[in-house]
């Protein structure tokens, strides 16, 4: 299953399948919209809310009609992973072009031991962060952006990074 982080964007994908089970291309936002001009993709979140999704070119992709045929994915923004628990997309057929589609996610709240324990971090010997350990937010959408900073100072209190002995929260 795939997990996603609390109010942050998520690709989720998605796979249309028709009914004999062969994969579908080519389906484009105007073909996932129904005679109303209304789209049938929508979901369905942990607290029972059921909301439909409005998409535009670059939340709607598919991904290769000939190496990954019938493989699409969608954009989810923040506001949709807004609630704790799962999650489930929807795409609803019409007139038999393809299966409904179901993903299912796990939307989760991450602690900072987690971001800590999984994120990239760097110690630097040199410039404004020397003597640092800092640890980036590798979800953040600017890359390098700083999750938290740490002093790094050895047995007597004096800043090193290779005798270190304890990390203070700058």
């Amino acid at each position: 299953m795939l997990i996603a982080r609390k109010d942050k964007t998520v690709t989720i994908p998605v796979i249309l399948l028709n009914v004999l089970n062969n994969p579908v291309t080519g389906m484009t936002i105007a073909n996932l919209n129904d005679t109303t001009g209304a789209n049938r993709i929508g979901i369905v979140k942990a607290d029972g809310v059921c909301a439909s999704l409005t998409l535009t070119g670059s939340t709607w992709t598919e991904i290769d009609a000939i190496r990954a045929p019938g493989l699409y994915h969608v954009d989810l923004a923040g506001a949709d992973t807004n609630q704790i628990g799962s999650l489930v997309l929807i795409v609803r057929a019409s007139a038999g072009e393809f299966r409904t589609s179901y993903a299912s996610i796990s939307v989760e709240e991450y602690h900072l031991a987690s971001l800590i324990a999984k994120n990239s971090w760097k110690i630097h010997t040199t410039g404004p962060d020397a003597n640092k350990l800092v640890i980036y937010d590798d979800d953040a959408p600017v890359p390098g952006t700083v999750l938290m900073k740490f002093n790094l100072k050895d047995n007597v209190d004096a800043p090193s990074t290779s005798s270190v002995f304890e990390r203070q929260k700058v």
